[in-house]
């Protein structure tokens, strides 16, 4: 059952070792064998720098593919704004982080070319317009929300094809003030997001 995923994690001494791809500076997505565990988590075997895969190109192109499929789309009003919410059944959304394909989709949910992308966690990605009202409500979701050993909540830019990091949640979030929320906790009303599909153009 494990299925070649491109995993999101801060950079660190082993993240190098990895066969991987810079998203954004500090923030890669590293390729592996994904397998759900018997308690219900999900392992990763990372492929590594030494033995990379014989046709890499090819292994990225199906890990983005791989995260197109179980991805759900949630459009989210609140007040006068819309934000998307993407999750997967079988975890690790953000994933599709590595599809060619995902700038020019959510430009199209957004209606937007720029926009920022967070994450509180591996398998859940906000969506918004940083012109909107609810921005910084949505940023600060974002930010003080718990992180991992692996990966800290960040807020990512996305402007065309470039991608910056426009905030990264501080070491100070180890603190017990951090608390582990999530989208779904606060009070939105669900919207159509388009046919709430994800296309990656590889499904004909």
């Amino acid at each position: 059952n494990a299925e070649l995923l491109a995993v999101l994690r801060d950079r660190d001494e082993l993240s190098d070792e990895i066969v991987n791809k810079v998203l954004a500076t500090g923030v890669l997505l590293c390729l592996a064998q994904v397998t759900p565990t018997e308690k219900g988590t999900l392992g990763a075997e990372f492929l590594l720098q030494k033995t990379p895969p014989e046709d890499l190109e090819a292994a990225w192109t199906e890990a983005g593919s791989n995260a197109a499929r179980g991805l759900s789309v949630s459009g989210l009003k609140e007040g006068k704004d819309t934000y998307i919410v993407l999750e997967r059944s079988q975890g690790l959304a953000s994933s599709i982080l590595a599809d060619p394909a995902f700038v020019q989709q959510a430009s199209e949910w957004l209606g937007t070319k720029r926009f920022h992308v967070g994450w509180m966690c591996r398998n859940q990605l906000l969506l918004w317009d940083p012109e909107c009202e609810l921005a910084q409500v949505l940023e600060q979701r974002v930010l003080n929300s718990a992180p991992s050993m692996e990966l800290k909540p960040a807020v990512l830019e996305v402007h065309r094809s470039r991608i910056t990091v426009h905030a990264r949640c501080p070491s100070a979030a180890q603190s017990p003030f951090f608390q582990r929320q999530s989208w779904s906790e606060a009070t939105a009303e669900v919207v159509e997001v388009h046919d709430g599909s994800f296309s990656t153009g590889l499904d004909a």
